[in-house]
């Protein structure tokens, strides 16, 4: 049985996130339209990318 999860972020994690994600080349408008999982994915991918290369 496969199990899923929504994450939902608060105020101030979202926009952390957002800032973190503009700072990484996203277009600001881009990550505005996004929901809170396409967020925490992409924010993951950039996590696990540093995690590997340090």
């Amino acid at each position: 049985m496969i199990v899923s999860k929504r994450y939902f972020l608060t105020d101030m994690e979202r926009e952390s996130v957002e800032q973190t994600l503009t700072n990484k080349g996203h277009l600001r408008e881009e990550v505005l339209g996004m929901d809170d999982e396409e967020i925490i994915h992409i924010f993951q991918k950039y996590m696990v990318q540093e995690l590997i290369t340090k």
